[in-house]
Parts: structure tokens; C-alpha cells; sequence
């Protein structure tokens, strides 16, 4: 829709004419982008991107503040102002008094994009406003897969500095493609993978959760790392739990994907075999969700087992989990999941549902983590009584757990941030080599075929929840398993 036009000469009106144009056809993006790619990688609109780094925005459009999405963003802004970096925070709503206690960067409050041109045109000026007046050499784009943060690329790419005149590193801070995929109809469908890989070589660099997606993206852009989410500064320097107490954790915002329903069900188990065992969900969010687990409770008769402790950080956070002798999680995907990386950096052994892949899992109890088949209750509930039944595996594998942290963080920070803004990415996105592009394709078919098998699931689970709401007889465990749990998204039904 830009013609012939060079990327450094559009505007910011013609800008927000393309994002609104996306709104309806997500094709004319990615269009755009693969038409200036070649350009934008060359040189030929931009001297070198700016080396000189002071200055970096962390950048989410996300609003869920009590969740591990900020406290990861967090996380990294401390460690970057640790490394030297000033470091502002750039979101389209300001957290409430509460909800951020624990950084010192300022946070700037630009206008989202909304859902008219001039909305649009708000926003790519604010950010325009925002990098000049705040001298901003790099930012962080942090993002699911999908078309905005494309967007947001070209929002900031096409800003020029006046104290550098210099373009903004622009570093991609990229949500999994491995768990998200499969778990959820529509998250990461097939479709959408094709279009915005061969995009991710427009970026300055990429940051990835786990090795297997560095690896991936690393076919698209030679400047991707896997950098595990800050969870402190020194692991080392960490009280660690003595793993004594009975008490099990679970530090997670109320969701469905979060899967608290099945914990609860396996935690009927545990009551009856260990009457003193206390298990502690640490989290906020979806309350309806959050009564269905009430009810599960109340009918099975251990309201005495089950502390619903809401969302905790801080010193309180601290000192429950140091008060703990287990943490847990049910989850059905994560990508880097910086609850669990902290209960393990506090020497807790970890109890979890199987996600293939993950960090944090690798090395099952050689690294102090027993790993259980998704939606197994019963394996679940035997392993969790397995370990408060022995003090001594319990204590074993939580000192595991904590060294298994102290590897992943023996990287040192400092170094490894100056080599994510200064390092060179080169595009390999668009694809000429025909080897290349059979290894493409089979990214791809896989990725189709695991999104057809979770659509297919999806309807199946919507029959199951229509039943439901007819009052037709269901056994217990249908009643538990819900589309929302088995496909990892959540359907508003008013409940």
C-alpha cells in the first residue's frame, strides 16, 4: 500500500493507515515487511544501528500486573540497571499503587494503538515523542507470535535519534513457540508461524525461553539467545528453604491454563494419605475460576488442606515459600516459568506436569524436579505424597533444585546484554537455498498438523461443557476437564 515508497521516508500518518489497514488483513503487514526487509538489512535506509548503548525501554502491551509476565519484565529492567543501563518501562496503562513494588525504573504511559487511524496515529507519534525526549538507544519488544510486533518494529525502527542520529536497537523479547502451539486453539496457529518467521530477521536481536526456540528462530536471525528471566541478581545470595514443612506451593495467577482444577482433584489424594499436608495457591486473577476449585474442595471434604493465599511478593512471597517443603505446578504450556525458577532457586524440589522441552525440567531429579504426565491426577498425587512422606528425598532433591538453578544463572549478565544490543543480526529471512527451504517446510507441516489435532480436541471439549450446561450426567473427571483446561485458553461463558 506503499507503493514504491522507502521505509525511511514514511510518515507517521501513512504508518498508522498501514496498522489500521492490518487490523482487516494481517497479510498487508507482513507484505510490507517482506518488501522492506531486504532494504532495512542492507544498510540502505539506516547507518549501523546505534553501538553506543545508555538507554533501553522495556516495551509490553500487557495489563495483567499481578502475573508472571510483569514480574519477569521487572526482573529484567533490575538486572539491566544493575548492568549500568538506564532503563524505562513503556506500557499503555500505568500499574495500580500496588501492583509494582519491586523496581526503581520509571515507568511512561504511551497511548495504545487502538482501533482508529487517529488512535494509531497517537501512538506512533507518542513513540516518537517518548525515544526522543528520553534519549532511548534500544528497546525491548516484548511479545507473543502474531503481526504486532511487526508493529511495533516499524513504530520504533523508524525513529531516528537526535543525540546519536542513530536508529533504535530493536531486541525482540519472544513468548515460546513450543509449548503456546501446542496447548492452545489459536494461539499460535500454523498460519501465523509461517508469516512472522521469516520476519524475525528484521530484528536487532532475539531473546528466546529455551534452547529449542533459540535454535528455531536462530534459522532466521544469527543474533538470537536464549537468556533465562531474571528471578534476583545473585542466586547464591538466596535463603534456602531447609524443605521440612509439609506445606506444597503453587505460585501461578487463577487459570485455566494454569490448570488449578487438577491439582485440587490430586489433592484430595494427598489430603486423605497425609492429613497434615497444606497446599498453598499463591495467585490472583479469573475469581470464577477460582470458585470452581472452592467447590471441588468443599465437596470432597478437605477446606482444612487448601489455602487460597491470593497474590504475594516481596518479603511475604519469600518468606512462604522458605516455609515450604514442595512447590508444584499443573500447567499446561509455559515458556521460561519464572514462578517455578523461583521455588526451585530457593531449594524446593518441584513436582510438575510434563511440558516438553522446558528449561526447567531438564534433568527430571537429577536436577530436583519429578516429572508426571499431563492431566494424571492420580501420578500427580503419588508423587507429591512420595516426597512429604520421605524427609530426607524431599531435602535431597530440593538441594538439587537450588544448584540446578545456580547453573542456569552462572552466566554473567553484564556481558551477555552488551552482547545482545551490539551483536550483529543478519537477515536469513528470506529463504533461497532449497535445502533451506525443505527444513522450513517441515517446520511448518509439523506445526500445521499439531494445529489441526488441537482444533479437533477443542470441539470435542465444547460438546463435553454443552452437556454440562443441559445438566446431562457426567463421571467427576468430565466434569473437571474443560475445554479451558485441555486447550489452554479461556471461553467466556458468564461463569
Amino acid at each position: 500500500m506503499l507503493e514504491n515508497k522507502p521505509f525511511i521516508d514514511i510518515t507517521a500518518e501513512e504508518l498508522a493507515d498501514l496498522f489500521m489497514a492490518s487490523l482487516e488483513d494481517e497479510s498487508v503487514i507482513y507484505n510490507t515487511m517482506k518488501k522492506y526487509s531486504r532494504d532495512i538489512l542492507s544498510g540502505k535506509y539506516f547507518d549501523e544501528p546505534n553501538e553506543d548503548i545508555k538507554t533501553v525501554a522495556l516495551h509490553s502491551h500487557f495489563a495483567g500486573w499481578k502475573t508472571g509476565h510483569w514480574t519477569a519484565i521487572i526482573g529484567m529492567a533490575n538486572e539491566l540497571m544493575a548492568a549500568g543501563y538506564k532503563v524505562y518501562l513503556l506500557n499503555a496503562s500505568l500499574p495500580p499503587a500496588d501492583a509494582i513494588s519491586e523496581t526503581d525504573a520509571p515507568f511512561i504511559k504511551m497511548p495504545s494503538y487502538g482501533d482508529t487511524a487517529e488512535e494509531a496515529l497517537d501512538a506512533v507519534t507518542a513513540i516518537e515523542e517518548i525515544c526522543r525526549e528520553y534519549e532511548i538507544d534500544a528497546v525491548i519488544i516484548n511479545n507473543y507470535n502474531g503481526w504486532g510486533k511487526l508493529r511495533d518494529y516499524l513504530a520504533f525502527k523508524r525513529v531516528k535519534l537526535n543525540h546519536t542520529d542513530k536508529s533504535i536497537r530493536c531486541i525482540l523479547q519472544f513468548h515460546t513457540s513450543f509449548q503456546r502451539h501446542y496447548a492452545s486453539e489459536g494461539s499460535i496457529g500454523s498460519d501465523d508461524l509461517s508469516k512472522s518467521a521469516p520476519c524475525m530477521g528484521i530484528f536487532d536481536g532475539v531473546i528466546a525461553e529455551s534452547e529449542v526456540d533459540r535454535r528455531l528462530w536462530s534459522a532466521f536471525n544469527e543474533n538470537v539467545y536464549f537468556r533465562p528471566l531474571p528471578v534476583c541478581d545473585n542466586i547464591s545470595s538466596l535463603p534456602q528453604t531447609t524443605a521440612e514443612s509439609k506445606n506444597i506451593v503453587y505460585l501461578a495467577r487463577f487459570s485455566p491454563t494454569k490448570n488449578q482444577l487438577s491439582l485440587v482433584t490430586a489433592m484430595q489424594k494427598v489430603a486423605v494419605k497425609v492429613p497434615d499436608a497444606k497446599l498453598f495457591l499463591l495467585g490472583d486473577l479469573l475469581p470464577a475460576y477460582q470458585e470452581k476449585c472452592k467447590e471441588l474442595i468443599k465437596a470432597g471434604g478437605f477446606e482444612d488442606n487448601v489455602i487460597f493465599a491470593g497474590y504475594v511478593e516481596g518479603d511475604e512471597k519469600e518468606q512462604t515459600l522458605l516455609n515450604a517443603g514442595i512447590a508444584v505446578s499443573t500447567s499446561r504450556f509455559e515458556g521460561f516459568p519464572i514462578a517455578l525458577a523461583e521455588c526451585k532457586s530457593y531449594g524446593l524440589p518441584l513436582v510438575m506436569y510434563d511440558i516438553p522441552n522446558l528449561t526447567i525440567e531438564d534433568g527430571g531429579e537429577e536436577n530436583g524436579t519429578i516429572i508426571v504426565p499431563q492431566r494424571d491426577t492420580d501420578a500427580l498425587a503419588d508423587a507429591l505424597i512420595s516426597l512429604l512422606e520421605d524427609d530426607e528425598k524431599r531435602k535431597e532433591l530440593g538441594r538439587r533444585s537450588r544448584a540446578h538453578m545456580e547453573r542456569i544463572y552462572s552466566t554473567d549478565s553484564r556481558s551477555q546484554w552488551a552482547e545482545i544490543f551490539h551483536g550483529g543480526g543478519k537477515n536469513r529471512a528470506i529463504i533461497e537455498d532449497e535445502i533451506q527451504q525443505r527444513i522450513y517446510k517441515v517446520i511448518l507441516d509439523s506445526f500445521e498438523g499439531c494445529y489441526i489435532n488441537a482444533k479437533a480436541k477443542v470441539a470435542e471439549l465444547e460438546e463435553k461443557i454443552e452437556k454440562l450446561e443441559r445438566g446431562e450426567d457426567m463421571s467427576e473427571q468430565e466434569v473437571i476437564t474443560t475445554p479451558e483446561e485441555e486447550s489452554g485458553y479461556l471461553i467466556d461463558r458468564g461463569t
